[in-house]
């Protein structure tokens, strides 16, 4: 599990499933997977802001996805 983001940042309940994606250079990696987040008002304030999100690791299943796509898919651990 992996707790990830700040005021203005992070995930909401409604993103779950959606990917936590990395850049790295000019690649994008999928570092984890959406499982929720929290949401808070500011009293006197319209804004919605998010405190944090809660994401799966993907790296904790590398070796189930290489064998699911029979190696087509790059995981490192």
């Amino acid at each position: 599990m992996i707790c990830a983001g700040g005021i203005g940042e992070g995930s909401t309940p409604e993103d779950s499933g959606g990917a936590m994606m990395t850049i790295l250079g000019e690649k994008f990696y999928q570092q984890g997977i959406i499982a929720g987040g929290d949401m808070f008002t500011v009293a006197g304030r319209s804004d919605v802001y998010e405190d944090h999100g809660y994401y799966t690791e993907v790296s904790q299943y590398c070796d189930w996805i290489k064998e699911i796509t029979r190696g087509e898919i790059e995981c490192e651990n």
